[in-house]
């Protein structure tokens, strides 16, 4: 029996000091890459704690100093930032580097495994089945959600015209989330008439909680997160979120079963009906998809997140910068009048294709501020580097990047802080790395709205800028940028003024 226990006891050492000694090369292999100093256990949290637990400001920071790329430790985990346009595209454009990092398990209660945080078979099985969803022969259903939804964008607008400065953001955001409430289900949730719903609310308040349990370790634990106020409050969110997508898909589902094959046929007057993504989802299973209704709704949510906040960030963050680039505005109004002649017809897909330099202000507005500041991936085997020297980056690292800093990067973006248009034009963009630019990530797991995106922000852009001119706030105002799941000012509001045109 002695003999036993000692041969146990031999088998479990032997299994600690061999799980030791490879952590202790796991450990080794980051430890060798550049990176800011760390202290035990803690890593480089209190270096983070001292940005108010953002991320992006620390990585901001950072790469004044490690230009090419750093590594750092949120208590025992590690992240390497990736700073250069070939490392970036050695992660995005890989086959083999398309798994989120463990990170967006924060997201797994809300969004569960849609498109955005699932991986695998699963991934590819649902980028397949969606991909058709988004042909713009589809999305052009779509400009009438658009033209609705920014008319009464307008209408709120215009009492803020003439007065001082206030909150764009607030009434771009609300607008976006009624778009996509339309487009994503078909249904319609007001916020624009009514700011303080609680559906508007739960949006808000579901983002900010899943961030904050990001980057605090001692809540990642369910049984911690949720005996905090901080849980409390993202369930009660999450039964509203959930609730109406749950009650919109059974509502559907009743009234599907000949009125999606009608779908498919033009109507006497040559139009089709407009289908919702929800509506997609459900004449894909009629055609033996085989989707359950757990995975209808986590794709339904998904679309809602990804379209609302997205896109909402992108359209203020580039009418802020028009307010404060009056020339450039002036340019981009005047393609658009052009374009449209009269004002008080409904913008069509053909008058989108013609405003290229809008367009590029979008682009431009884009690089500046990417609505998603940073994307993180976890790799599975081992990433060969070039960072102030050779590492190998083990698998089992999560890997950050971050549009951010990269659209900032002066040797790619020269004079990178100036809103330029043209840096887009063909010609300027011939020698650009393919990978200096990613708004909407790269490679396979890229966005696959983004073409909606873009068709929403121009419309919504190209029909505000008919109706009012943009003015800076006040001389020298510039907001205080936070980076949390999607960018955002520090202090949740993004000043301009307006004015209404004749």
């Amino acid at each position: 029996m002695d003999v036993l226990i000692v041969l146990l006891g031999g088998l479990l050492l032997l299994i600690l000091t061999t799980l030791a000694l490879k952590r202790k090369a796991f450990v080794d292999k980051i430890n060798a890459m550049p990176g800011p100093p760390c202290v035990p256990i803690l890593g480089n949290l209190l270096g983070i704690a001292k940005h108010n637990f953002e991320v992006l400001a620390t990585v901001v920071e950072q790469q004044r100093e490690f230009t090419k790329g750093f590594r750092f430790w949120i208590a025992s985990f590690p992240y390497v930032i990736l700073n250069t346009p070939d490392s970036v595209e050695a992660v995005l454009s890989s086959v083999h580097h398309i798994d989120k990092s463990p990170d967006y398990s924060t997201l797994h209660p809300w969004l569960r495994f849609g498109l955005l945080t699932s991986t695998g078979a699963k991934w590819h099985a649902r980028r397949r089945l969606l991909t058709p969803t988004f042909h713009f022969r589809i999305l052009d259903q779509f400009l009438p959600v658009f033209n609705r939804n920014t008319a009464v964008l307008v209408k709120k607008l215009e009492k803020e015209a003439g007065r001082e400065a206030f909150n764009l953001g607030h009434y771009v955001h609300l607008c976006a989330l009624d778009t996509i409430c339309e487009s994503a289900m078909g249904t319609t949730v007001h916020a624009q008439e009514d700011s303080n719903s609680e559906y508007v609310q739960a949006v808000k308040t579901a983002c900010c909680k899943a961030y904050m349990r990001l980057v605090k370790p001692w809540l990642y634990p369910d049984a911690t997160f949720y005996a905090t106020p901080y849980g409390w409050s993202f369930s009660r969110a999450l039964k509203v979120l959930h609730g109406l997508t749950t009650s919109v898909i059974q509502k559907r589902k009743g009234i599907h079963t000949e009125e999606l094959l009608k779908i498919q046929q033009p109507a006497e007057d040559g139009t089709k009906l407009r289908v919702a993504f929800l509506d997609q989802l459900l004449l894909a299973n009629q055609n033996g998809a085989g989707l359950s209704d757990m995975d209808i709704q986590e794709e339904v949510d998904t679309f809602m997140f990804e379209g609302h906040d997205t896109t909402g960030t992108a359209i203020t963050f580039t009418l802020y910068a028009l307010s404060v680039n009056p020339k450039v505005q002036e340019m981009a109004y005047q393609e658009i009048t052009s374009v449209m002649g009269d004002k008080t017809r409904d913008i069509t897909n053909q008058d989108l294709a013609q405003m290229k330099y809008l367009e590029r202000v979008i682009k431009e507005g884009l690089r500046l501020y990417p609505s998603v500041p940073v994307f993180l991936r976890s790799l599975k085997r081992d990433l060969p580097l070039e960072m102030d020297g050779k590492h190998v980056v083990p698998a089992g690292t999560t890997v950050v990047v971050c549009p951010y800093v990269l659209h900032r990067t002066e040797s790619l973006w020269p004079d990178p802080e100036r809103f330029d248009p043209d840096r887009f034009l063909p010609e300027n963009s011939v020698d650009r790395h393919a990978f200096a630019y990613v708004p909407f990530s790269a490679g396979p797991r890229n966005c696959i709205g983004q073409k909606y995106a873009m068709m929403e922000m121009k419309c919504m852009i190209a029909r505000l800028l008919m109706e009012f001119r943009f003015l800076e706030a006040y001389p020298g105002y510039k907001p205080k940028i936070a980076g949390e799941l999607i960018l955002k000012s520090r202090d949740d509001k993004l000043l301009v003024r307006v004015q209404k045109r004749d």
